[in-house]
């Protein structure tokens, strides 16, 4: 049996590694064998992702300093125009 590696410096024991299991892709391993290597700590975690979800991406990308100046501008044009508009209809 081989030894895991240390993970830290601090850790002191390493928990020996389970033989090496050749089998086929149709049966796959025993529950003995799963169970070994599970208290061996062989088995993957799922891990959260380090990038950003879509709407955390389009909110950084439209939710800007520069759409604000534009999105104050474009008001204050449309404040300006809809009463030019208004008078001439008066």
């Amino acid at each position: 049996m081989a030894l895991l590696p240390k993970k830290n410096k601090n850790e002191e024991v390493a928990v020996p590694l389970p033989d090496r299991v050749y089998t086929s892709s149709d049966f796959g391993l025993t529950r003995e064998q799963v169970e070994e290597r599970m208290a061996a700590g062989l088995y993957n975690e799922a891990v959260q992702s380090p990038s950003k979800t879509v709407g955390q991406i389009i909110r950084g990308n439209v939710l800007t300093y520069f759409n604000l100046i534009f999105f104050v501008l474009a008001l204050a044009l449309a404040i300006v125009g809809s009463s030019k508009i208004c008078f001439l209809w008066w």
